[in-house]
């Protein structure tokens, strides 16, 4: 059965680099995660350099006094940044020219900042040499609102699967998976939420439609109440999307904090999770089998 079990690190040392063994999905601090390295080939290979890119952000704030921003930028000395012309820059959907910012060379940089008002999602982009080397990251501070606190993620690639591990629908804290579609079509998306006792029975979290070029937020208290700690599994049965998922503390009705919860990479066998700093306060790495047998799962600490 598929569930969920955390570690607690201790902060008497300092541990760069967690490695876990096991046919399970973990994230940890950080919330970066890899796969083990292919075995080299002898196969020769040929690099190219991407044509295109798009980059989702989710902007979910709202209050008066919020500050937003969002900042892209190429940064240079990429593989095909001098094969020809190329365009890039960032733009709220469905990409009003009084939200736009052009990014022209490389090491450039757009930015679009807001306060007091809500963006919609917005998306950054690279055409032809300008493709390669797009990045991008949301950055927000609301000192006495919903989402009181600062928080920051970074924009990532549209794509049909992301896993989340972390969040949770009891008293004190509310948790919002937030989806973008930057494509001129619907996506259909199915969010699977996998809590202590493995997959939780949640239908109103299947066939969410998302339209084209718009966003729609799930509040996981909606589709799963009460559940203590959860994994997200969002999963698009037709189009692509981008997924970001909002984790707030709450004392009563007031905010107490926010933050991103971090994508994970896929369920493999052996994953690294980077960056556990030392300091005051434990450290969780949450791991979740994602088959219906128990898994056996090795933790060694670099």
């Amino acid at each position: 059965m598929a569930n969920i079990d955390s570690t607690f690190l201790s902060s008497r040392f300092f541990a760069p680099v967690a490695v876990v063994a096991a046919a399970a999905l973990v994230i940890g601090i950080s919330g970066l995660v890899q796969v083990e390295k292919p075995k080299a080939s002898e196969v020769a290979v040929s690099i190219e350099p991407i044509g295109s890119s798009v980059l989702l952000c989710p902007e979910p704030g709202t209050g008066g006094d919020l500050g937003v921003r969002v900042t892209a930028a190429v940064v240079p000395g990429q593989l095909g940044q001098d094969s020809g012309p190329g365009s890039a820059g960032i733009e709220t959907l469905p990409g009003k020219e009084s939200a736009r910012s052009p990014i022209k060379v490389p090491g450039e940089q757009g930015q679009i900042e807001a306060f007091g008002d809500r963006l919609p999602a917005i998306r950054a982009y690279g055409e032809g040499s300008l493709a390669p080397g797009l990045v991008a990251n949301q950055w927000g501070r609301d000192p006495s609102g919903r989402g009181r606190g600062m928080a920051s993620t970074a924009c990532a690639p549209a794509a049909s699967e992301f896993w989340f591990v972390g969040g949770g629908a009891i008293a004190g804290r509310k948790t919002r998976v937030l989806l973008v579609n930057p494509d001129d079509t619907a996506a259909l998306v199915d969010v699977i939420i996998h809590g202590p006792d493995g997959i939780i029975d949640a239908p109103a979290g299947r066939g969410l439609v998302v339209p084209p070029l718009d966003r729609v937020t799930v509040q996981l208290d909606v589709l799963a109440p009460g559940v203590p700690a959860a994994a997200l599994h969002v999963l698009a049965r037709t189009g692509r999307i981008g997924a970001s998922v909002d984790d707030e503390q709450r004392s009563g009705l007031q905010s107490v904090g926010t933050d991103w919860i971090p994508q994970s990479a896929l369920p493999a066998m052996k994953v690294y999770v980077p960056g556990v700093i030392n300091g005051l306060g434990a450290r969780v790495l949450s791991i979740v089998s994602t088959s219906e047998n128990d898994a056996n799962v090795a933790l060694r600490v670099i």
